[in-house]
């Protein structure tokens, strides 16, 4: 009997102590809106129509998870001005392949962006992403998503540094 009543009085704390919490939205999540102009005159997004827009659907997917990482009310907006994928596409009668060489095949990006909290704008600017150095210290295979890689990273380390980052006093 005693413990029956020590684990009613262990299960009653517990919920309790997680009242606070459950009471909480699930995730404070902000909103990223993002636009491609004109992504047929882009550098490189993938070799034909069917690969260049499977591309940038797989990073319109992969800027709709930075949303979770805003704040409740702030709104990312990204307009995707160009793509250069890292690599270079070969054309082969059975088949094109890109090969990633670490040369100067490296990826770029450019980007117009503005983030709003409400109606009032926080940040906006253009920016041009370069990663010269995306074959040193990574190993894309050791991800889950191996599709884009070198893209994301660059651009989850511009968005760290540029939207994330908190400016200094």
């Amino acid at each position: 009997m005693n413990r029956l009543l020590s684990k009613s009085l262990r299960a009653m704390a517990c919920a309790a102590a997680l009242a606070p919490l459950l009471a909480l939205p699930a995730h404070a999540d902000g909103k990223v809106e993002v636009k491609y102009i004109e992504p047929a005159k882009f550098t490189d997004a993938g070799w034909g129509v069917i690969e260049r827009e499977h591309n940038l659907k797989n990073l319109s997917d992969y800027f709709q998870t930075w949303a979770a990482r805003l704040p409740t009310g702030e709104t990312l907006k990204i307009d995707v001005l160009d793509v250069k994928l890292a690599g270079t596409v070969h054309h082969r009668t059975n088949g094109d392949i890109r090969v990633i060489n670490g040369r100067a095949d490296w990826p770029t990006m450019k980007l117009r962006y503005t983030l709003l909290e409400g109606g009032r704008t926080l940040k906006s600017d253009t920016a041009e992403l370069a990663d010269m150095g995306y074959m040193f210290g990574y190993n894309p295979t050791t991800s889950a998503d191996t599709s884009l890689p070198y893209e994301k990273r660059m651009l989850d380390e511009w968005f760290k540094r540029h939207i994330l980052a908190q400016p200094q006093p």
